[in-house]
């Protein structure tokens, strides 16, 4: 073999480019994505009380709720956003926790608070 490679050295570099042509095609035509987009799975927790300014909306129902769901396990990130009458907060999951399919809690309390009753409704978000 190595005979063979000092007595034939343009049979041997035309093997090296046509194994180095073959790498690079090959390398071309792989789906390989370094940086995939990653999404992570979602909670988001839709409050509307209407007629509120959003201070007091963010003291009397965005914090309470934003404790209690800090506190839950493999939780990644809490985002809360709260306006004039709506609060909403977005949790994000580590990717131990399973879901069958993204989840949208929405709840609406009734005109007085704190004694309102919270009636949630779940609903799928696409």
């Amino acid at each position: 073999m190595i005979r063979f490679a000092i007595h034939r050295p343009v049979a041997i570099s035309m093997l090296f480019i046509a194994l180095m042509l073959v790498g690079v095609v090959s390398f071309k035509r792989i789906p390989v994505d370094l940086l995939p987009s990653i999404t992570y799975p979602r909670l988001t927790v839709l409050t509307s009380y209407e007629d509120i300014p959003a201070e007091d909306l963010e003291r009397l129902v965005t914090e309470p709720l934003e404790e209690v769901v800090t506190a839950l396990s493999g939780v990644r990130r809490v985002v809360s956003r709260t306006r004039e009458g709506t609060s909403m907060i977005t949790v994000e999951y580590e990717w131990e926790r399973r879901w069958t399919s993204p989840i949208c809690i929405c709840a609406k309390p009734s005109t007085v608070w704190p004694s309102a009753r919270i009636s949630p409704k779940t609903q799928s978000a696409r």
